[in-house]
C-alpha cells in the first residue's frame, strides 16, 4: 500500500518501486505471484536500495525483525520464508553504511533467517523453486516519519559463477602484475 512507480529515480528498467513511510513510521509493501517463480541454484537476493535519510534506516534497523525483507513459498507472510532484519541488510551493503541515496544490497542466502511458520495450514521448509510471496516492510519507529524509499533492479541470482569469475580475474591480475614486476627489474638491470 501507499507505493508507487518512480521512472525518474531508478536504477534498471523503466522505473523502481517507491513509497514514504506515512505518519506512525510503519510501512509493508509487497508482490504476489499467482504461478511461482522457481529461482533454481540461486544463492543471493540482489538488488539496489534508496532511503532519503540514512540516519532514520538505522533507526528502523534497530527495531530487529520488526522491520526487513522476506521471500516465501507459502503465498503469504511469515510461513515457508526466508528472511532479513534491516540491521542485516545494512550490514551486507558491500561492506559500506548505508547512505542517503542508491545502495547496492547483495543477501546471501545462507545468511537468511528460516522460519515454517505458524499457520498449520501453510507449515512447512521454504522451497526455492515455488517462491510467490516477497515482502519488505519497516515498522515500530514511532519517533520519525517521511523516509523515502525505492527498490529497483532486484533478482537472486548464482554467486558461484559470479565467484568464480573474480576468483580467475584475481589470478589473471596477479600473474600479470608478476610479469611487469619482472619486466621493469629487467629494465632496472639495463
Amino acid at each position: 500500500g501507499g507505493n508507487s512507480k518512480d521512472r525518474n529515480e531508478k536504477t534498471e528498467g523503466v522505473a523502481s518501486v517507491s513509497w514514504t513511510v506515512p505518519a506512525g513510521g510503519s510501512f509493508a509493501v509487497h508482490r504476489v505471484w499467482s504461478t511461482p517463480v522457481d529461482a533454481g541454484e540461486a544463492n543471493r537476493l540482489e538488488f539496489d536500495l534508496y532511503v532519503s535519510d540514512a540516519a532514520l534506516f538505522d533507526l528502523f534497523a534497530q527495531g530487529g525483525m520488526n522491520s526487513g525483507l522476506e521471500i516465501t513459498s507459502s503465498g503469504k507472510e511469515d510461513n515457508q520464508e526466508i528472511s532479513w532484519n534491516l540491521a542485516a541488510i545494512k550490514k551486507n551493503n558491500q561492506g559500506e553504511e548505508i547512505v542517503e541515496g542508491w545502495n547496492h544490497i547483495i543477501l546471501p542466502l545462507d545468511t537468511a533467517n528460516e522460519s515454517q511458520g505458524k499457520d498449520e495450514t501453510l507449515k512447512g521448509p521454504f522451497d526455492i523453486s515455488s517462491i510467490n510471496f516477497i515482502r519488505f516492510f519497516m515498522v515500530g519507529e514511532k519517533t520519525n516519519t517521511g523516509i523515502v524509499v525505492k527498490i529497483d533492479n532486484m533478482r537472486l541470482s548464482d554467486w558461484s559463477t559470479i565467484a568464480e569469475a573474480e576468483r580467475q580475474e584475481t589470478l589473471y591480475r596477479e600473474a600479470a602484475e608478476k610479469v611487469i614486476e619482472k619486466i621493469e627489474k629487467i629494465k632496472d638491470d639495463h
